[in-house]
């Protein structure tokens, strides 16, 4: 193997010094930040299971494309045109899908523009467009609140399967089957159900607290009882929304 590499190299060193290979800086790279980006939380930046998702989407659209090697300049108009129409028509996503994709695509240049990795405006083109939709989600107060709750029986289990979701932004199939097994050195490693991708994101603290409170496993709660008890519980405490919890599916 270091020998395949050690050919490989030379191999570009050669077409570098014939002038046919262009030295590539990889911070210049918006495929190679983006992976960080997702990796990492930062900030008021928390990796989640969907940056990765969205980075790996990106990452085919850009295979596909031949453009592996974008650089941050290169996404313009003309650029966030052609991946909104292959979010659109190639991967048949909806609306609110596809603009959280462009969302976190945009996120990425903003945040590279201030780590003074380029310097280009072309990227604010990028609209995210939401369509409405009568779903409030829970602020971090409201969710530390929730689970400083006093609550017992079934109650207890759906709170806590609730905020456990709440920290691991994963779909429902995902974070009600999670188990202590799942955490090691303070990240969670899981293979999603959806998709069949391995993901790996940092473990709150409280998400230990729970699975170690529930003998190592998620509380075993159906999606159907989880929403309408979640709902049940937050109007006694005062919290007027309309709330829809992480998707089933």
């Amino acid at each position: 193997d270091a020998m395949e590499l050690s050919m490989e190299k030379l191999k570009e060193n050669i077409l570098i010094a014939l002038g046919r290979e262009v030295v590539r800086d990889e911070k210049t790279e918006v495929l190679h930040f983006y992976k960080w980006w997702a990796q990492h939380s930062f900030g008021e930046h928390i990796a989640r299971i969907d940056n990765l998702h969205h980075c790996r989407i990106f990452e085919e659209f850009l295979k596909e494309k031949n453009k592996t090697n974008l650089s941050f300049e290169q996404v313009d108009y003309n650029f966030y045109i052609e991946f909104r129409i292959y979010l659109e028509k190639v991967k048949g996503y909806k609306p609110n899908t596809v603009a959280t994709h462009l969302r976190d695509l945009k996120t990425v240049m903003g945040e590279a523009r201030i780590r003074n990795l380029h310097t280009s405006d072309a990227y604010k083109v990028i609209k995210c467009k939401f369509a409405n939709v009568d779903t409030i989600y829970l602020s971090v107060d409201e969710i530390n609140a929730l689970y400083k709750h006093k609550l017992e029986g079934v109650e207890e289990m759906v709170r806590d399967l609730f905020v456990l979701g709440c920290h691991t932004a994963m779909r429902f199939q995902d974070y009600s089957t999670l188990s202590i097994a799942h955490i090691d050195n303070n990240r969670i490693t899981i293979k999603t159900k959806k998709t069949g991708e391995t993901v790996i994101i940092p473990a709150h603290p409280r998400v230990i607290e729970i699975l170690n409170k529930w003998e190592g496993k998620a509380p075993k709660i159906s999606h159907g009882h989880l929403n309408k008890t979640i709902k049940e519980i937050c109007k006694d405490m005062g919290i007027e929304k309309v709330l829809i919890t992480c998707a089933k599916g």
